[in-house]
């Protein structure tokens, strides 16, 4: 690739993750802010008892804030993108069992001060970070398979990485 193309691509990169960490530090804190609020949008949609739904509101805003913060760091990326891959897969599933249901309520994805969206555009929503946040982990994950390669004890694996041929021979085993 382009040396000039690959750091437009980096950026890219940095911007999708400052967005997706941003918008889940967001969202958690939003939460966290009035945990009474968020628990009666968790029981608004009927799909957990009470006493599951406390523990939800209380423990969701901070693990989206944990995990919007840790995009930030290299130790703790891979896991953040994971959590909140996880995160939104359960989030999808409980909008479209709603959906189903033909439950009408707001999703309380940003808390009560910002203006609920429809359950489809909560859904197109939840698709789009579903998206950046698959993006994210394939980029990570291959940025990271490259560097692991590209180690000075892989020795000759590096030229054959590119063209996904590595085999035991070429990193010394």
């Amino acid at each position: 690739m382009n040396p000039t193309l690959r750091r437009w691509w980096k950026v890219v990169i940095v911007l999708i993750r400052i967005g997706v960490g941003g918008l889940f530090l967001v969202a958690g804190a939003r939460k966290a802010a009035d945990p009474f609020r968020f628990l009666v949008d968790v029981l608004n949609f009927h799909a957990v008892g009470y006493p599951v739904a406390v523990i939800l509101a209380l423990f969701i805003p901070w693990v989206e804030i944990v995990a919007g913060l840790a995009l930030a760091f290299r130790t703790w990326r891979a896991s953040a993108l994971g959590l909140l891959f996880m995160l939104l897969l359960v989030f999808t599933g409980v909008l479209v069992s709603a959906w189903i249901r033909g439950v009408q309520v707001p999703c309380g994805c940003f808390g009560a001060s910002i203006v609920a969206a429809s359950p489809a555009a909560a859904l197109v929503r939840n698709a789009l970070l579903l998206t950046a946040v698959a993006f994210l982990l394939r980029e990570d994950r291959s940025r990271d398979a490259v560097t692991q390669e590209a180690s000075p004890s892989q020795g000759r694996c590096v030229a054959r990485v590119e063209r996904g041929v590595a085999s035991k021979d070429d990193v010394g085993e």
